[in-house]
């Protein structure tokens, strides 16, 4: 039998009931939404100590982010498909929110501390919340709620403390985070809506390929000289934070609800935080801290959320 005479559940079906939650969670795609979020924590500090202009290293990011899928493609034997046909303009379109997006995310990094551009950044959840519920029919309860309130608690905690008395240049980079984070939004809306039709491999081709079409006059604006240091980051950038982490977090939203991934993305801006200040010496305040537990705490209820329900 599978109950012994104490009551107690035998050994397999104490081992099968113990990697329900993990094939639950794996099946979820919130797994890899919250890896994909970490690496893309990198970005800031690697903008930070790259000594050249946003726009290049826009385009350095986009170029080599489709040069890797490309390379993937070829590496592994996919021939290219036809699953774009009739996808073609909106998979355009998420190539231009890509760039405007990343574009006015990594030029606030030029005004503000790494920390509090990326978390004014990441009221993107709440506003791809309401997007997801407008335009995807997503209901919005429970403890995805609860979750949303933490995480926009979290990231105000973080950054109102900071808009006191900000000078031109502050107003500047918090404005271009909050136009990124608004970018961000529409783009998982649309992302999420071609989904179940279109790999996350082929939507990543045609959004960094668009993306860097698109910033390749912007290079010509200023004069810059690259380094072998600032070469060798920039395809790091485009090819493990852009290419591999873009892969994988898209792949990850094809199985999950949009707002509730957007949430678990909060992971990216405490890991910013933490890289930040190990390596460019941007300490934390109390606030700070508080917040960043927030937002943990929100990413937390969406995991457990899911594998408890799905």
């Amino acid at each position: 039998s599978s109950v012994n005479r104490t009551g107690d559940l035998d050994e397999d079906q104490r081992s099968t009931r113990g990697t329900g939650w993990q094939k639950k969670l794996l099946a979820s795609g919130y797994l890899q939404v919250g890896f994909a979020s970490l690496m893309a924590s990198m970005v800031g500090p690697l903008v930070k100590i790259i000594d050249l202009p946003v726009t290049v290293i826009a385009f350095g990011r986009f170029l080599f982010a489709w040069l890797a899928l490309l390379a993937g493609r070829a590496l592994w034997g996919r021939a290219a498909s036809n699953e774009a046909q009739g996808f073609r303009r909106t998979l355009i379109l998420i190539g231009c929110n890509t760039a405007a997006t990343l574009l006015c995310f990594m030029a606030a990094f030029r005004f503000v501390p790494v920390t509090n551009a990326v978390l004014l950044a990441f009221s993107y959840p709440v506003i791809a919340a309401f997007l997801a519920h407008r335009f995807l029919g997503e209901r919005i309860l429970g403890v995805a709620l609860g979750a949303l309130v933490l995480s926009a608690a979290g990231a105000a905690l973080i950054t109102l403390p900071e808009a006191g008395g900000a000078q031109i240049g502050a107003w500047w980079g918090m404005g271009l985070a909050f136009a990124s984070a608004w970018f961000a939004a529409i783009e998982v809306i649309l992302i999420k809506k071609i989904a179940g039709s279109v790999s996350s491999e082929t939507v990543n081709l045609y959004r960094f390929g668009t993306a860097a079409v698109l910033t390749l006059p912007l290079i010509w604006t200023s004069r810059w000289h690259v380094t072998g240091r600032d070469a060798f980051l920039v395809i790091m950038l485009g090819v493990l934070n852009t290419a591999l982490s873009g892969t994988i977090y898209v792949a990850g939203l094809r199985k999950a609800q949009a707002h509730r991934a957007a949430i678990l993305s909060y992971l990216e801006p405490v890991g910013a935080m933490a890289l930040a200040w190990v390596f460019l010496s941007e300490q934390p305040t109390l606030t700070t801290l508080l917040g960043g537990g927030l937002i943990l705490t929100g990413s937390y209820l969406v995991v457990r959320g899911e594998v408890v329900t799905v």
